[in-house]
Parts: structure tokens; sequence; C-alpha cells
């Protein structure tokens, strides 16, 4: 939660530095407003879960003293303080008992992940697959398709597609969907890294990408627009870790992710089982957090 209020209050700093007197305008004339307004939009979604929680003037008066170099008002103390009841009231609020929103073992990237399958290697490692979203097509929101209510696959065939680099494999030929293309390439209109890159390009029309139903959400932006395509298989989330690693830190952050789940689903990796538990798991009520889901 901590961390989501700062990446918040990053965002507002942001239309801070483009002029406070964005706020005043009923006309948006020129990019550096759009911009403005653009960011100012995806804070106030950010917001909206917390909204009941926040005096928007206290909020406003610390996002710019903190922006000027200003002295806080609150103490490390008091803030720790502050944040651990919001977070019991948040927690009233869901219908949990206070305290059940617990962080996960901390445990290294290198020994145990959250990733999109498929993977490179795959059989090397242990999988658990946690949810599986729909893969939707991203569009720019001029684009022709964007008018439709659902895109027929056959109708992306000759689109400029976001790809991964070649190096990530099984991965890259999956958002693209090559196995539906019956062996016609798909045309490349970028090579993207990340999810900020695909809405970048997105933005700035140079193709279209599919993208998962969740990370749809999570980077929702007026550039672009998504719509289900028929047929289209899903994507799947997993856990993975490392086959032959035993270790608790390991098994607890496994037994936490699925418990955030809420089910549990089969392997996809064959005689792949948990690591040895020796005691119960802990429950936790916080999801896991999902690494962006248009690539993993």
């Amino acid at each position: 939660m901590k961390g989501f209020v700062r990446g918040v209050a990053a965002l507002v700093l942001m239309v801070a530095a483009l002029g406070a007197q964005a706020q005043e305008k009923k006309v948006l004339n020129t990019d550096r407003d759009k911009v403005s307004y653009m960011i100012g939009m995806d804070v106030g979604s950010s917001l909206s879960p917390i909204g009941s929680q926040i005096d928007m003037a206290a909020f406003e008066r610390a996002v710019r003293n903190a922006f000027e170099g200003g002295k806080p008002l609150i103490d490390d103390a008091t803030a720790k303080k502050t944040h651990e009841a919001l977070m019991a009231r948040l927690s009233s609020q869901n219908g949990q008992p206070p305290g059940s929103v617990s962080k996960l073992p901390e445990v290294s990237k290198t020994d145990v992940a959250l990733l999109w399958l498929p993977l490179p290697a795959q059989d090397a490692v242990t999988v658990q697959i946690l949810l599986s979203e729909p893969r939707l097509i991203a569009l720019p929101a001029e684009h022709p398709l964007a008018r439709m209510d659902q895109v027929p696959f056959d109708a992306l065939l000759d689109e400029p597609f976001l790809a991964l680099p070649a190096s990530t494999g099984p991965q890259r030929s999956f958002w693209l969907a090559d196995d539906l293309r019956d062996g016609r390439p798909a045309r490349i209109g970028a090579v993207v890294h990340g999810p900020e890159e695909v809405v970048e390009a997105l933005a700035a029309g140079t193709g279209v990408a599919f993208i998962s139903a969740g990370n749809a959400e999570l980077h929702r932006s007026p550039v672009f627009v998504t719509r289900p395509v028929p047929g289209l298989p899903p994507a799947d989330l997993a856990v993975v870790w490392r086959r032959d690693d035993p270790r608790p830190a390991v098994r607890d952050y496994v037994h936490a992710c699925r418990s955030a789940a809420n089910e549990t689903v089969p392997s996809s990796s064959t005689d792949h089982d948990d690591p040895p538990a020796t005691t119960s798991p802990p429950t936790h009520s916080s999801p896991c957090r999902a690494p962006s889901r248009h690539r993993s």
C-alpha cells in the first residue's frame, strides 16, 4: 500500500511539474495541456479505491510541499502509524480481520518469480499456475478497428504488431499468437521491452498488441482501447521456482501466492510438486503482486 501511495504521489508531482494552472483550464489547447489532463485522469483512477480516506486539500499540500523541498508536517514515526491505521481500516472495509493484509515472504527474484507463460526452458523449473486472464487486442484510440465491439482474429493478420525481442522465444510467439496464423509470419511494427514501451508505441500508432485483461486495466490510458478477440486462448500467470529448491521462504512464497489467488491449479509441468512443507503455510489476504501482464 505504501508503494502504491508513493506511486500515486509521484504521478501528482508530474502534474505539478507540468503546470499548476492546468486544473483551471476548461479547454485543452496544447500538447502540454493534454498530457497534464491525461496524467490527471490516471491519478484520479488510481486514487478512487481509497478516495474516502483522503482529504484532497491535505494531499495536495503534502505533494506541493514535497515538490518544493519543504519540511514534512509529520515525522516518519507518525507516518508509519498512520499507514498502519489506514491498512487496518481498509482490511475492515473488505471484511478482513485487522492485520490480515500481510507482506509476502522476502525472496530473491532469482529464486522465485511471478511470470506469464510460456517460458524459455520451462522444463527446468517448477510452474504453478495461479490464474488465467483473457488476452485482448490493444489498439491505438483512433484505429479503425476500435469502432468494433470485438475484433475477429483474421482482421488482425495484416496489422503491425508490437513484439518482444526475438531472444524471448516462446513468449514472443505467444504474444503474437503465432499458433493461430497458419504459418503466416506476423508483421512487426516495433520491438518493445515492457508495458511502458507498449503504451508509448500505441500512442504513436506504431502497431497493435495482445494484452491481458488485468494488464489492460493496470495500464489504462486514453491513448489506447482494448477489444476482445473471439477464440483467442487466455494467458496464464504462474509462480515459478527452481525445481531443486526446498527452502522454507520459497515454499511460503508459493503458498502465499496460491492463497492470494484463492485457488490451487495443477502445475503445467509434469511431475513437479511444491517444495516439501514442514509446517503449515501462512495465509495471506493481500494479492501477490503480478508482473505487468502484457509482457512477463
